[in-house]
């Protein structure tokens, strides 16, 4: 209203309207004019609206991949970083929006390093989502990968947006990047090392190992391994067979990144002579990739018997029958081959018996145990070239040993029985006891029947 005695003038008043749910077609404002001085309408005193429908947000979405620096392909261990980008154009969005990212074969997520207006659950999936009512804009989300060492050919990741305003995938949504290929090294190795001395008997373990880098293998890759005259494999590692020449060890395709080993013994025959090699090779199944790179692949031993000087000393000179005898083994290894599990046969005289316990080994483990008595066997003996060693027991002069020289003898053998040493010998008197072996008892046996002394 303008209240009476209003100048002359124009006089304009603004307001607002909103359209709400039952506008169809078009609106209509219309506007009346009263009073004493009849006004008159000069113009449009009603409008119309065309009522049209809101435009819905128009979404987009997409994923790159950031390598290292510099790199066009990635090994294991690398981190991958992977922007997610949503663009919401025309209107808010209308319900909420999901992007849901899956990580391939060969990634292992990280951390989510920049969420942004997103929110973000779950690793694998990774489930990141916008809030309806997001206004038009662009927005990122960005996470981290590593690979791993199961990575091979190429390593890939996809992201598939959903939404009220059907989100369409405008730029790569399924990422693919090349995994550079394995590297494989491969070695020989034997305990005893390679270049060594051995003896028949001896046994030998040796270690095939493969080292894979940078990526998983593509395809199998075979290591033959053949021993040389003189060895005899003892039993086969798991991944491996043996036909009776060779010995075949497979890893199969996706073998991961890391040292892989097959661990096997053979002993040194008997008949062995000279030198003991052995010689693998490494085959790669895969012809697009680089041959494997062979560190060392053959081991060569020289095999030796043990050269012994054995010397045996009794503690006493004489002895009587129940003393105890001392006698101690000297071991001297003047050769150039280890003695390893050596034995002594050492034979003592009739009547002498050896006391359950009483061996003091000083060879080089210490680890000598003895059996039997006729002869004894003392087993287990190590003794290294060039160095010496003392054994020392005790025996038991027996009751029915009779006066004189009595000679006990000794001699080592290698891990084959093969002699390795001189017989040594240590010889001790039995002198006869006045009081025991020359003397007569003499006197009369009462038999007191009725007990009365």
């Amino acid at each position: 209203t303008l209240p009476s005695g209003t100048m002359p003038g124009t006089y304009v008043v603004t307001y607002t309207a909103i359209v709400n749910d039952l506008a169809s077609g078009f609106v209509r404002n219309t506007v009346v004019a009263t009073g004493d001085d009849a006004p008159t309408c000069q113009g449009s005193c009603q409008t119309e609206t065309i009522v049209t429908e809101p435009l819905p947000a128009i979404i987009s979405y997409g994923k790159t991949a950031v390598l290292p620096v510099g790199r066009t392909q990635v090994v294991a261990g690398d981190v991958i970083a992977y922007p997610l980008t949503t663009t919401v154009a025309a209107a808010p969005t209308s319900g909420v929006l999901t992007l849901t990212d899956t990580l391939g074969a060969g990634l292992t997520f990280g951390t989510v390093t920049s969420a942004g207006a997103y929110t973000c659950t779950g690793t694998q999936p990774l489930v990141c989502t916008l809030p309806a009512g997001t206004t038009p804009g662009v927005y990122e989300v960005s996470y981290t990968a590593t690979v791993n060492a199961r990575a091979s050919g190429v390593v890939r990741n996809a992201v598939v947006g959903t939404s009220d305003d059907n989100p369409v995938c405008a730029t790569d949504c399924d990422v693919e990047t090349p995994v550079a290929s394995p590297t494989i090294l491969v070695n020989k190795s034997a305990n005893p090392a390679s270049g060594t001395v051995v003896q028949p008997g001896q046994v030998i373990t040796y270690v095939l190992s493969v080292e894979v880098g940078q990526a998983a293998t593509r395809a199998a890759m075979t290591l033959v391994d053949t021993p040389g005259q003189g060895l005899t494999l003892g039993a086969t590692p798991a991944g491996c067979a043996y036909n009776g020449t060779t010995m075949t060890c497979t890893l199969p395709a996706g073998t991961a990144v890391g040292t892989h080993t097959f661990t096997y013994t053979a002993t040194v025959a008997a008949s062995a002579n000279g030198r003991v090699s052995n010689v693998v090779v490494a085959n790669n199944g895969d012809p697009t990739g680089d041959p494997p790179t062979c560190q060392s692949c053959s081991t060569e031993h020289q095999v030796n018997l043990p050269e012994i000087r054995l010397s045996k000393s009794a503690g006493a000179r004489e002895v009587k029958v129940g003393d105890l005898v001392r006698y101690t083994l000297t071991v001297e290894n003047v050769g150039s081959s280890d003695l390893v599990n050596g034995r002594i046969i050492d034979t003592p005289p009739a009547g002498f018996s050896y006391v359950v316990g009483s061996l003091v080994g000083g060879d080089a483990d210490q680890m000598a145990t003895v059996s039997g008595n006729q002869p004894i066997r003392i087993e287990g003996v190590d003794v290294r070239a060039g160095e010496t060693a003392t054994l020392v027991y005790v025996m038991r002069v027996g009751a029915g040993v009779r006066p004189g020289t009595h000679v006990n003898q000794a001699q080592v053998r290698s891990i084959t029985d093969e002699p390795v040493s001189n017989v040594a010998t240590a010889e001790v008197t039995l002198t006869a006891d006045a009081l025991i072996d020359d003397s007569l008892l003499m006197g009369t046996v009462f038999n007191d029947r009725d007990g009365d002394g």
